[in-house]
């Protein structure tokens, strides 16, 4: 390879390469490898610290390798072939030859997600005040960041943004570090990789992110914030008529493109009178008592 005989006689200083290309030499003593460029060690050579480590935190270039299908291929076919290409991934020697050439492991487990949030406390801990939280609209969410502060017993600041995009906007630019979103909104930075979920507010993980866990499964047992949509009525309307109303809505939330856009949301669905009752009663007290620690005065 030019580039490695190049390196080897000193016409270069330094080299950017694959696992394969410069192990061999490594362990011969002719090169000396000095970082890994990815988030994690490589397990092809444990030894080796990552550039983060050794001198640049943040630095991160991840090797990996992608499978794409043309633009219009049905959904439920990617979905197919995605699932195939897992169980294939987990194959032993297919796994070890990804690892050793210094690619990602193809899943994330919940454990390393629980781990980014604790790094991230860790950090917001060690820099009170410096790290921006966005929410947008007017939101309860803003509240639950204050909720999270507390119960984390760190200090953000708290961004208001007037919508998503203009928010999603300041993430991108490392405007804001952290910020709140539904995971509708949020799938497309996912899937190009732009941005990191750390964890789902809600009490269950969401189906389109099974792999996500919860923030009470991060460590925060009382940190409950789901996304959900209500229907009201006037106070005094008969009981009979709101049963009535209940199942009528039920029933239509059970269609199969309710039900799929619903869950891309990361929505509450299909509880009864009682439970929505339960769900606000709670609510109203959990950022009420945020809202009184804040000094927020009632309007």
């Amino acid at each position: 390879m030019p580039a490695i005989t190049d390196l080897l006689a000193g016409q270069t200083s330094l080299m950017f390469a694959t696992m394969p290309t410069v192990l061999p030499q490594a362990k011969a003593g002719k090169l000396r490898a000095l970082a890994t460029i990815g988030e994690v060690r490589s397990a092809a050579a444990p030894e080796l610290p990552t550039v983060a480590e050794a001198a640049l935190p943040g630095f991160e270039v991840t090797n990996w390798i992608g499978l794409f299908a043309p633009a219009g291929t049905p959904p439920e076919i990617v979905r197919r072939l995605n699932a195939e290409v897992i169980r294939l991934m987990q194959s032993p020697e297919i796994r070890a030859r990804m690892l050793g050439e210094g690619a990602r492991s193809p899943q994330t487990t919940p454990e390393q997600f629980a781990a980014f949030v604790k790094k991230f406390v860790a950090y917001a801990k060690a820099n009170p005040g410096k790290l921006n939280c966005a929410s947008f609209g007017n939101h309860p969410v803003t509240l639950a960041i204050e909720a999270f502060n507390r119960m984390a017993g760190i200090e953000m600041v708290g961004i208001q943004f007037a919508g998503a995009a203009p928010m999603m906007t300041a993430l991108l630019r490392n405007d804001i570090q952290f910020a709140t979103n539904t995971p509708d909104l949020l799938k497309q930075y996912v899937d190009n990789r732009t941005i990191r979920i750390l964890a789902a507010t809600g009490k269950k993980r969401y189906s389109q992110l099974p792999d996500v866990p919860t923030v009470i499964e991060s460590g925060y047992p009382d940190f409950i914030m789901p996304s959900w949509l209500g229907m009201f009525v006037r106070g005094g309307t008969p009981p009979e008529l709101i049963d009535k109303m209940s199942k009528e809505i039920a029933a239509a939330l059970q269609a199969p493109e309710v039900k799929a856009r619903m869950e891309t949301m990361g929505a509450v669905m299909g509880t009864t009178p009682g439970e929505m009752r339960r769900q606000v009663e709670r609510e109203v007290k959990f950022f009420g008592d945020i809202a009184k620690a804040m000094n927020v005065e009632r309007q």
